[in-house]
């Protein structure tokens, strides 16, 4: 709820203010933590908002609950990045 606040809340998030529409970028990593990010994502991608998770590559096992957040994450069309070179520069 609070980065719905930061990021301009009800007003910002209007489908008709195409203009000042806000894409946020989740990092996350080969982590809880970082399955927590992809959950918040989710969250966001559910009131339309644009999101993009960068998943830092792992040489370990993933967590369960990552590999589950991310199944749920891929559902709602928005993108995953494993490299910086594609992460947005505006």
């Amino acid at each position: 709820i609070m980065i719905l606040f930061v990021s301009g809340g009800g007003h910002r998030l209007n489908p008709y203010n195409t203009h000042q529409f806000p894409t946020v970028v989740i990092l996350s990593g080969p982590n809880r933590q970082g399955a927590v990010g992809i959950n918040c994502a989710r969250q966001l991608a559910s009131h339309s908002v644009n999101t993009i998770v960068f998943l830092a590559p792992t040489t370990t096992d993933e967590l369960p609950i990552l590999k589950s957040e991310l199944s749920l994450y891929k559902l709602t069309n928005n993108k995953i990045i494993t490299n910086v070179e594609n992460l947005p520069v505006n």
